[in-house]
């Protein structure tokens, strides 16, 4: 299909660079990408058939974003990808669903013009923009108008590849920073000089839609350490890179225990942080809450605008406002502009002659957004580029705009700036970090109690931070238990476990509490009787292993991955200069998708049968529970659940070779999910050393000489000793608790 090309910018050195990269890096792209690309072809089958079958009715929305969901998760290589689906979730929510399911039918198909792709585009973000004020009404989670390009292009490139390309962020950010493209229009603006864009890089390059983007994501978040182009080079590690975060907030952990982290919480949502006091269990946890709430949107102030009437209007700018260049009419303002100037048709936009403060005259677009049959009406006003510009230099989020409608002197509108109270952050954090005390017996300190004189309910943190990410299904929250062996976890724990594992709810107050505490005002009354774990909350517990603290059961150990700090890096507490501990598992394109922490444990578990599809790992799970079996010291289904998960999501989420991503994820397991649990006396030493033989080499066999297979491993566990190891990190824990037995007769749980 060929389009009219809107016009665009003149030609910078940006098309120069990118053709001059493209004949770099073009082999590399092409031999990388191949089968990527073929795979990706197979993907766009079923997600067509999916599309096919909502356009024709032959399922509904609730039908569609199901299938649309199940997808991204069964075809992890390309779909919907986190804030893609995470938008498609929360419109589902807050809208009308009647009203979206009729506009995503007329949106969805693929438009025959850049005017029906402007047309169809407007008319998605009026929905969008009437699902937030019902959200907000509602106090849902609204969803973002951010995503309307990205949403919508996936579903016009599954149609017409060589007309619409998906709009990514990744591509949209390179291509700002080549100076190709102008990312403070309005969202339909935005893609058709986007998709202008990259077909005007198709002809250039002489590739296809995907090698655009191929090229693109090199030069965005898939840049390596090759030397890029210039513009490249100045430019800041993207901010999604979670390794760079940890380093910027002053953290150097090596990137395999950050992954390592991400993994384990990805699998379950209780992790164990184990180790000597000091050596940074706290701050890696909370690193990593850090980066979650790192750019948090900031809400707007809830001062009052000044008294208006349908002649005289004022709106309150937002960041996001100002950034996109639009804003909605109310309606008494929408019957006054129809009753005084008249309204475009439904669907279309109309021009308006608009006065600056100074006296100059521009025009505004106001868009009548379809809503198929529907009786609601929403009238977008979008800013032209003077007016935008004078905007963007006159006013600030928090602000109001001040819009006259005067139909007189040849002019509708007339414009100003009302200074308001500056926009200022009312986000709530996401994390609560929670100092465990030794004289904890039941889980009150943790969850309140309901007082008899007050008739309230005694809240606690923990209880607040539940109760918001209850209303906040799709944004992670983590918990923080600092020193979470000073009580018996035992004792004010169990019940979580219990529904982490279960899904029931955690009861917080008797019935008659209960009855008694909802018949009373305020916010105590929003505290239920019980209160269910939402699936977007992550615990982790940091241990310190010392005689003042409580043992765990094999119960708990069965329940967590239990990560050891057992390194410490005195060249960089000394404060002398220290190469950044890059290597091991690392996340593809260091990216982490904040959805990974917002599934139920079911959906977590799903990606269990990926690993199970890989030889490498069964035989070598069987054989560490055949060795383990001889001794009665078995792990049950839940561990074999959990560790199959653990890899499966490796494998879905880190780079690198299938065979030593497997090896890396599983020597991981060993270590975190079935060693711990190992604990006793002399009874232990062939068992562990029938494991040591088996991380050293891959082979399990019955007759082991505990001191040979002893000396073996400190031999081989040398740097630089040839043959390495096959699971490293299990062998130096194994060789730790076999040394320590050997010289003491028992070893205890995590050491």
């Amino acid at each position: 299909m060929m389009l009219a090309r809107p016009a665009l910018p003149s030609p910078t050195m940006g098309t120069a660079e990118l053709e001059e990269a493209w004949s770099r890096y073009r082999a590399d792209i092409e031999d990388e990408y191949r089968e990527w690309d073929e795979r990706r072809l197979e993907a766009v089958t079923p997600h067509l058939e999916a599309l096919n079958a909502f356009l024709g009715g032959d399922s509904d929305l609730a039908e569609f974003r199901t299938k649309i969901d199940s997808l991204t998760k069964s075809l992890p290589l390309w779909g919907f990808r986190g804030t893609s689906q995470m938008f498609f979730n929360q419109l589902v929510k807050a809208a009308d669903n009647t009203v979206l399911e009729a506009t995503l039918r007329e949106v969805l198909p693929a438009p025959g013009s850049a005017e029906q792709a402007r047309e169809k585009l407007e008319s998605f973000e009026g929905e969008v923009m009437d699902a937030r004020e019902l959200a907000e009404v509602m106090g849902a989670t609204q969803p973002g108008t951010g995503r309307v390009d990205a949403f919508i292009s996936f579903f016009w490139e599954l149609q017409d590849r060589n007309t619409w390309p998906t709009f990514f962020p990744n591509s949209r950010d390179v291509l700002e920073r080549y100076e190709l493209l102008d990312v403070s229009q309005g969202q339909a603006d935005l893609y058709l000089e986007y998709q202008a864009r990259i077909q005007e890089l198709k002809e250039i390059l002489g590739t296809g839609t995907w090698g655009v983007e191929h090229l693109l994501w090199r030069l965005g978040k898939g840049a390596n350490d090759e030397k890029a182009p210039a513009a490249e080079a100045a430019t800041p590690a993207p901010s999604g890179d979670l390794y760079a975060s940890y380093r910027q907030q002053g953290l150097n952990f090596p990137d395999e225990l950050v992954t390592s982290l991400v993994l384990s919480l990805a699998t379950k949502r209780f992790v164990i942080l184990s180790g000597i006091s000091g050596t940074g269990k706290t701050q890696i946890a909370l690193g990593l809450a850090n980066y979650l709430e790192a750019e948090e949107r900031q809400e707007q102030p809830e001062s009052e605008p000044p008294q208006q009437d349908p002649k005289n209007i004022y709106i309150r700018l937002t960041a996001s406002k100002l950034r996109r260049g639009h804003a909605s009419l109310i309606n008494e303002a929408r019957d006054y502009v129809n009753a005084t100037l008249g309204l475009p048709p439904r669907g279309k936009s109309k021009l308006y002659p608009t006065r600056l403060p100074s006296g100059e005259e521009y025009e505004v677009r106001l868009n009548n957004v379809n809503f198929s049959n529907s009786p609601r009406q929403l009238n977008r006003l979008y800013f032209r580029k003077e007016i935008w510009n004078w905007l963007q230099e006159n006013a600030k989020p928090g602000d109001f705009l001040h819009l006259e409608i005067e139909p007189s002197d040849g002019v509708a509108f007339a414009l100003d700036v009302i200074p308001g109270a500056p926009e200022v952050s009312g986000a709530q954090s996401r994390h609560a970090m929670i100092a465990v005390r030794s004289d904890w017996t039941d889980p009150r300190g943790l969850i309140g109690y309901f007082n008899p004189l007050t008739s309230t309910y005694e809240r606690t943190t923990l209880v607040e931070l539940l109760l918001r990410a209850a209303d906040d299904p799709e944004r992670p929250y983590v918990v923080i238990l600092d020193e979470m062996n000073l009580a018996r976890l035992e004792y004010y724990f169990s019940d979580f476990l219990s529904a982490i594992e279960s899904g029931e709810p955690v009861a917080l107050m008797s019935p008659g509490a209960a009855d008694e505490a909802a018949a009373q005002t305020g916010a105590d009354a929003e505290v239920p009787a019980e209160l269910d774990i939402p699936p977007n909350v992550s615990f982790v517990g940091t241990v310190n292993v010392d005689e003042t603290t409580h043992p765990f059961s094999p119960k708990v150990l069965d329940r967590a991955n239990v990560i050891e700090f057992d390194e410490v890096d005195v060249e960089r507490a000394l404060g002398h200069a220290v190469t950044p501990a890059v290597g091991g598992l690392r996340l593809q394109s260091a990216a982490f998708d904040p959805t990974w922490l917002c599934t139920s444990r079911e959906e977590a578990l799903t990606l269990k049968e990926k690993a199970h599809g890989v030889e490498q790992f069964t035989e070598a799970l069987e054989d560490v529970h055949g060795i383990l079996a001889w001794f009665n010291r078995q792990f049950g289904y839940r561990v074999i659940d959990e560790v199959s998960a653990f890899v499966g999501h490796a494998l879905d989420k880190v780079e690198g070779d299938q065979e030593q991503v497997i090896r890396a994820a599983f020597d991981l397991q060993l270590k975190q999910k079935i060693i711990p649990k190992l604990s006793g006396g002399r009874e232990l030493e062939e068992p562990l050393a029938r494991l040591l033989r088996y991380a050293l080499d891959g082979t399990k066999t019955r007759d082991v000489e505990v001191d040979a297979v002893r000396g073996e491993a400190h031999r081989r566990l040398e740097p630089k000793a040839d043959p390495a190891p096959v699971y490293p990190g299990a062998a130096r824990k194994l060789l730790r608790m076999l040394d320590r037995l050997v010289a003491s007769g028992f070893i205890g749980a995590l050491e």
